[in-house]
């Protein structure tokens, strides 16, 4: 950091920053917004025990294809929606399963991945819903089109006995979109990128995403990015979703009309997708659902079959560091007509949990099946050694699911870099005596240094090159994180050496005091002592450059091997109060 009046020490810099990540972590694992999932009728599981999670029955009467909940930062349900009744519309209730007033928000009930929470990032008692709003009278909305849907928000706040919605249906953008949307954590660890992919227009082709950026300071955006093919005929229903792995590297889309898999890398300090992949050229049959194993080797598909009787549907992974596909387990076998797994979920327990519903779910009733939930053991296995469980996790006696599984991003996603670029303290070269001065801090593995100008240093691509320019010199260092493609990946720091000739140093204070210091300039070990009866040491005071106290000590000698090269100076307190200054050289 460039600081003409000098910074603190590398010491003290490097106990603040063990400080802070200690902080950020003890922060970081407390956050629990994941933890309790309503979906379906009635069903709830509490993964507050990774090791065995709990059941629990809900108010929910009916909850189709859109659902979503969110606990506080401690594990406690907050926040989940719902209906009482069998239309599409949908309203929120809060931790006491309570209806909160004026939530008939424009949001369907047959929107998968449609909807999800977001914790405030300043205030704890508040969340946001984003979701996909649709309404057949939408000024928005696409007339050719039956269900069209924009992206909107609204902001509830729960720090009083009744829950309330402050900010109600606000709009994000007016752009068509497709019914699913995610998020993930932008690269900082704190704000949140929105994505969504664009519905054609009539007449008209498009191939954009589209993202918007919740900061502290509100939305930002939309952002849009045009990558991949084009999709021109307009669909009857916007019916395709976007996944995104655990740790945000990776996006999937699906699209049910037009028969598509895409896959990007997606770069998170951006918010850019890149490496477009086609996954499918065969064009998969009708596409429910995808989820990426929790290592983002693997993605898991569900594809419904629909020209066969009865019905039938396919758990399918794909492998996506070989690029082949395999078929985990099949329903044709069950012979149930009519119902097919529909929704696929990646658990805090790193599970993947699976839904299995009647086609049309309006009809569901309670059975085996859907009182069920099936399972990936391990996701992170290929082919059949991932250990698929077929209806093996049991819901509430009176609970089923329906379509969907509770949509929740990675609430727990940290910062892409924890490493600081640090360039050193400013400090001072006496030509004098001194040969250079070492800049910057130790090397840390799998981080590439760079530093200029490189006028002056021995060499300019590691961590701590020496330094010895003719004259003042600034100098920047660049650090890179070689496991991070993205523009976050680097950071930058500037140290300022100021160039002198000084003059000698005398072995002896001019002060007339006896204060005699040896060797001067010194390696190690420093003495100093006084010639004169009368004056005794009472303390003894190192002071770098940029004032700081550095070394206090009773008595000499004094070990100077932890200092970097440099001038420092030292204060001698006697006997009667009386100071003694003076300065020496660190070699």
């Amino acid at each position: 950091m460039v600081n003409h009046g000098f910074s603190t020490s590398n010491a003290m810099k490097f106990i603040w920053i063990v400080i802070f990540s200690l902080l950020f972590l003890s922060f970081s694992y407390a956050q629990k917004y994941d933890r309790n999932w309503v979906f379906g009728y009635n069903c709830g599981i509490d993964f507050n025990d990774l090791n065995n999670p709990r059941v629990f029955e809900t108010n929910i009467d009916q909850c189709y294809a859109t659902a979503a909940s969110i606990s506080d930062s401690s594990g406690n349900l907050i926040l989940y929606l719902g209906k009482h009744s069998t239309d599409f519309s949908i309203e929120m209730f809060d931790s006491e399963g309570t209806r909160i007033d004026n939530s008939d928000i424009i949001l369907s009930n047959s929107y998968l991945n449609g909807a999800f929470f977001l914790p405030h990032q300043t205030n704890r008692e508040q969340y946001y819903l984003i979701y996909t709003g649709s309404r057949y009278n939408n000024p928005n909305c696409d007339p050719m089109v039956s269900l069209c849907a924009n992206l909107y928000y609204s902001l509830i706040d729960v720090s009083l006995d009744s829950s309330r919605i402050i900010q109600k249906d606000i709009p994000l953008g007016t752009q068509d979109i497709f019914e699913g949307i995610n998020a993930v954590k932008h690269s900082n660890g704190r704000d949140w990128w929105i994505i969504a992919r664009e519905l054609p227009k009539v007449g008209t082709c498009t191939n954009t995403y589209i993202t918007f950026l919740l900061t502290t300071d509100g939305f930002k955006g939309p952002f849009s990015q045009d990558i991949g093919p084009f999709y021109c005929d307009k669909p009857s229903d916007p019916d395709g979703s976007i996944t995104i792995s655990k740790y945000g590297n990776k996006l999937s889309f699906y699209g049910t009309y037009y028969q598509v898999l895409e896959l990007f890398d997606f770069d998170r300090c951006e918010g850019e997708l890149f490496n477009y992949k086609n996954l499918d050229s065969n064009k998969l049959s009708w596409i429910y659902d995808c989820e990426f194993s929790p290592n983002s080797d693997f993605l898991y598909v569900n594809t419904i079959i629909s020209n066969s009787s009865p019905y039938s549907s396919k758990l399918m992974q794909f492998d996506l560091n070989n690029n082949d596909k395999i078929t985990i387990w099949s329903d044709s076998s069950i012979g149930l007509n009519d119902f097919t797994l529909t929704q696929l979920k990646l658990a805090p327990d790193n599970k993947i949990y699976v839904s299995y519903s009647q086609r049309d779910f309006r009809l569901t009733k309670f059975n085996q099946y859907n009182n069920h939930l099936s399972f990936i053991n391990f996701p992170n296995r290929k082919g059949t050694s991932c250990d698929f469980n077929p209806f093996e996790f049991e819901l509430a006696d009176s609970s089923y699911a329906f379509l969907a599984l509770p949509h929740m991003p990675n609430y727990n996603l940290g910062p892409t870099g924890i490493y600081k670029a640090d360039a050193g303290n400013d400090t001072l070269l006496c030509k004098s005596y001194m040969n250079g001065v070492k800049l910057g801090t130790p090397a840390i593995a799998g981080l590439s240094y760079s530093w200029s100008p490189t006028k002056g240093l021995d060499n300019s691509s590691i961590a701590q090159p020496t330094a010895n320019p003719d004259s003042n010199m600034k100098y920047t260092l660049t650090i890179t994180d070689d496991n991070t493609t993205s523009s976050c990946n680097q950071r930058k720091d500037s140290v300022f050496v100021k160039v002198e000739t000084c003059t000698s140093i005398n072995d002896i204070s001019s002060n007339g005091k006896g204060i005699v210091v040896y060797p001067n300039p010194t390696q190690n070990i420093l003495h100093i002592e006084t010639t004169s009866e009368n004056h005794q040491i009472q303390n003894i005071q190192i002071i770098d450059i940029g004032g700081k106290n550095i070394i206090h000590s009773k008595q000499s000698p004094i070990n100077t091997s932890e200092l970097s090269p440099g001038i420092y100076f030292y204060q001698v307190e006697i006997s009667g109060g009386e100071l003694v200054r003076d300065k020496f050289v660190k070699n």
